[in-house]
């Protein structure tokens, strides 16, 4: 009897040593670590109608480095994503970014930007949106979001042609979770924005200032943008909209200016200068107008289309859009004829069978001409055997 107890004592010993040795090993890659405790109210001001849950956990950030090959990220309980490294990015500071895709979804694109013992990171895919922002210290919160079709007329991800256009829809869905009025593209912070992102790498600099002492505000004044409140991150180093915008979410200064209810409008410029110290340079341009107090409701501009003898547009008549809308032009002659130019404002585009207005920030026209194609006869030769 004693044998047989002593027996089964061993038995129960080396089963639960098998297990811990077997919980240990699943999760030795995991890089969470749950949390209790309730979310900061600031961080549970949300759209709950796009964001399906959220949770706080710890990130060990020691098992991540810019070099690593998979990362395995327990996002929810029984809900994991092995991301897979594309390449890494080491941007200002001492920071890295890490971008890949998730092994489980060919459609997917996972980035996670790292520095000072912190996190922020998005694993997007078609039909949801997973966020990693940090809290405070080590603690995260992990925040699965809705795709949604954004602010009525406002550009979204997936229509984004340009890296500055993609960098504002992602500022736009950031704010649509945290139930912000959407920021309308102003073409004036653009430039201003472009012009700034261009001398940091022609100049080789990285600054707020300008080599020249000029400060932000001057440069959005210089380019005609009248204000009465105005804001500015840079960044550099970063490929990707999405990385950039990461990074930006990283720092409570950047997040703020990102998430402030003050700024009505946004100008974006991407500069790659390739002889440059960190190649790709980024500046978002914020602002309000001179006698703004209140950012006002989306106006709306007109587009008028015409189409001469010979062929059509689509659509064909004026149509009003909201700011910060896009939208396509499609262009068809008729049998016997071609395309032989376009106007857009009165300038000339050059004959093509489509033209996009992206991110409408006031009226416009479009017209397509059409001219008769022309025939060269070739006489026919018979020949005989």
């Amino acid at each position: 009897m004693l044998k047989s107890l002593l027996l089964l004592t061993i038995l129960v010993a080396v089963t639960i040593a098998v297990l811990q040795d077997s919980y240990a090993g699943s999760n030795e890659n995991e890089i969470f670590s749950p949390l209790e405790g309730a979310i900061p109210d600031e961080w549970m001001q949300v759209d709950e109608s796009i964001v399906i849950r959220q949770r706080l956990v710890e990130v060990s950030l020691d098992r991540i480095s810019p070099d690593q090959q998979e990362i395995v990220l327990n996002l929810f309980d029984g809900e994991k994503v092995t991301a897979v490294r594309n390449h890494t990015e080491i941007a200002i500071g001492k920071g890295f970014a890490w971008i890949g895709s998730a092994a489980e979804r060919q459609t997917s694109a996972v980035v996670l930007v790292v520095e000072d013992q912190k996190m922020s990171g998005s694993v997007r895919m078609p039909e949801t949106i997973y966020q990693i922002r940090p809290v405070e210290n080590r603690i995260h919160l992990i925040r699965q979001v809705r795709v949604s079709p954004g602010p009525e007329g406002f550009l979204t991800l997936q229509d984004a042609a340009t890296p500055e256009s993609e960098v504002t829809a992602i500022v736009n869905e950031e704010r649509q979770i945290h139930q912000l009025h959407p920021l309308i593209s102003d073409p004036a912070l653009a430039w201003a924005a472009e012009a700034h992102s261009i001398d940091m790498g022609q100049q080789n600099y990285f600054s707020h200032t300008s080599l020249d002492g000029t400060q932000f505000s001057r440069r959005i004044t210089n380019a005609g943008y009248e204000w009465n409140t105005c804001g500015e991150n840079i960044a550099a180093g970063y490929s990707t909209p999405e990385a950039v915008v990461n990074a930006w979410m990283l720092s409570s200064g950047h997040r703020a200016n990102i998430l402030s209810r003050t700024f009505c409008d946004i100008g974006v410029g991407y500069a790659y200068i390739s002889g440059s110290y960190y190649r790709n340079y980024w500046t978002q341009d914020f602002g309000r107008k001179r006698d703004v107090w209140a950012c006002s409701p989306i106006p709306n501009f007109t587009i008028m289309a015409a189409a001469g003898i010979g062929g059509s547009i689509n659509p064909a008549e004026t149509i009003e859009v909201l700011a910060g809308e896009s939208i396509r032009f499609n262009i068809t002659p008729d049998a016997g004829f071609r395309i032989a130019d376009v106007l857009v404002n009165g300038i000339s585009v050059g004959p093509r069978d489509s033209y996009l207005f992206e991110n409408v920030s006031s009226d416009q026209t479009i017209e397509a001409v059409f001219s008769k194609k022309s025939f060269s006869w070739i006489p026919l030769l018979l020949l005989e055997q």
